[in-house]
């Protein structure tokens, strides 16, 4: 990266983002520049590298046992690659951080792409012609062994996409197959899959699928809401069918439903109703200080969701709250099943949010002999929080430090641990409080009773951030 580009992204990261809006929507649109394509390559690098840094542990147990730091879930970003010159905001600004010329090629667009739980950025030219097709409800699939889910699928300008659900029973089969209705055929190979009893599968398609009957034009068959048929695992013809519909677009977040802000973060909530059952999606607009991991469906202790749904005219609460059986993080996405088929109106309340903060800290353990204890009370200032690392303490070669957090009633957000611990330290461990929900001590071992001091480099501190977020849907 050269110093240009470096001075940008520093200028972008510090950006407000009303400003950057405001600017976007008073600039014309003419078209008649282009943006310069080694720049674009650079900017697409970042953005890769941004969306991919980092992974998410496996939080502490609902005993309260500590979570091992060296236990790692591999996200969805490998099938997500070909959102990247438009997943992120760094492609928007590099219109703003130039001149106005540049400036006049960039157009706002955000789409939200159901299923998948996110909102991409799909900016584009002077005339918004690549917005994206997506699934228009859930499809069910009876295969071998048992039965799947299609929950989602986008068919974009240059690569297409579909995420499967499927129970322990079920072969997750290395690529599938969609018939157009011209007949034609398209192979999606699986790009990522979660096992270990029900699955989801990520199976992708490079390259563009028409949209139309004819190569050469035709009706939009997408609009016409016709069916796609599916080959199973490249052979077994099966009864089903993928529907499409255009994406719903807007050129901010909170067009797409009720936003609310608290704790500093603004979170939009998407209701769609498929049926008698309600999908609900969580959504926020990307920041640079910090990566949302839960909006309440799990929570740090894995105990269920706490998110409530009350029906607004009965005023009763909605237990019926559903969450995918396996998920990657961000976990953002839940259904329920209104108590009458009729009922539209309801309160929504999300209590509290996890998120990991893009901070590193790097300190030296002092490590005491054997049986000892060292005094160490050593500070550090984390999301906004002061944590003490107070004392030392070895047992053979298992070192323990104590940790406390200045628990001020004020501060509506909790230190939970360190999503990452040292890559060389297989047996770094965390233990949060289970009433306080502040991290109260780490543990890790040392190689002989020779060691002095540790120096161990901690990053991504995970933070529980209250609300409450109260959101008023009007499902149609």
């Amino acid at each position: 990266m050269d110093a240009f580009d470096k001075r940008l992204f520093d200028w972008a990261d510090a950006l407000d983002p009303d400003d950057l809006m405001r600017i976007i929507e008073e600039a014309p649109i003419t078209g008649e520049q282009a943006l310069d394509a080694s720049f674009l390559a650079r900017v697409e690098a970042r953005t890769l590298a941004k969306i991919e840094e980092g992974q998410a542990p496996v939080g502490a147990s609902a005993d309260g046992q500590p979570a091992r730091g060296r236990i790692w879930r591999r996200r969805r970003v490998a099938a997500l690659r070909w959102w990247g010159p438009v997943a992120a905001i760094f492609l928007l600004v590099v219109g703003v951080a130039l001149h106005a010329p540049v400036l006049a090629q960039v157009h706002k667009l955000l789409e939200f792409l159901p299923g998948f739980g996110v909102v991409a950025d799909n900016s584009t030219g002077t005339a918004p012609t690549t917005v994206s097709y997506v699934l228009k409800a859930p499809t069910a699939l009876s295969v071998d062994g048992g039965a799947v889910e299609i929950t989602g699928a986008v068919w974009g300008a240059n690569a297409s996409m579909i995420q499967v659900n499927g129970p322990a029973g079920v072969f997750a089969p290395k690529r599938i197959t969609v018939i157009g209705p011209d007949g034609k055929k398209y192979v999606f190979h699986y790009e990522d899959v979660a096992s270990g009893g029900p699955w989801i599968g990520i199976y992708t398609y490079q390259g563009r699928i028409p949209l139309s009957r004819q190569a050469n034009g035709g009706a939009d068959v997408a609009k016409q809401l016709v069916t796609w048929g599916i080959v199973w695992a490249g052979s077994e013809m099966v009864n089903g069918h993928l529907t499409l519909t255009r994406a719903q677009t807007a050129a901010d977040y909170r067009k797409f439903g009720p936003t609310e802000t608290k704790n500093g973060v603004a979170i939009t909530a998407i209701a769609t109703k498929y049926g008698d059952t309600v999908g609900v999606t969580f959504v926020s607009p990307p920041s640079s200080q910090y990566q949302i991991e839960d909006y309440g469906l799990s929570g740090p202790l894995g105990n269920g969701p706490a998110v409530t749904v009350s029906d607004m005219d009965a005023g009763k609460r909605n237990q019926r709250i559903k969450t995918p059986p396996v998920s990657f993080e961000p976990t953002n996405v839940f259904q329920f099943n209104p108590v009458h088929s009729s009922d539209r109106d309801f309160l929504l309340t999300l209590p509290y949010i996890t998120a990991k903060f893009q901070d590193t800290f790097n300190v030296a353990v002092p490590i005491p002999a054997p049986g000892q204890v060292i005094h160490w009370n050593h500070a550090l200032t984390i999301a906004g929080m002061q944590v003490t690392m107070t004392t030392v303490s070895r047992t053979g070669n298992h070192v323990r430090v104590a940790v406390q957090v200045a628990d001020k009633s004020s501060m509506k957000r909790r230190f939970l641990g360190f999503a990452q611990g040292p890559q060389d330290l297989s047996s770094f461990e965390y233990q949060f409080d289970q009433h306080t929900m502040n991290l109260n001590r780490f543990s890790f071992d040392v190689a002989g009773k020779h060691t002095h001091t540790m120096h161990l480099q901690l990053e991504n501190p995970e933070v529980l951030l209250y609300g409450p977020w109260v959101y008023h849907l009007d499902v149609e």
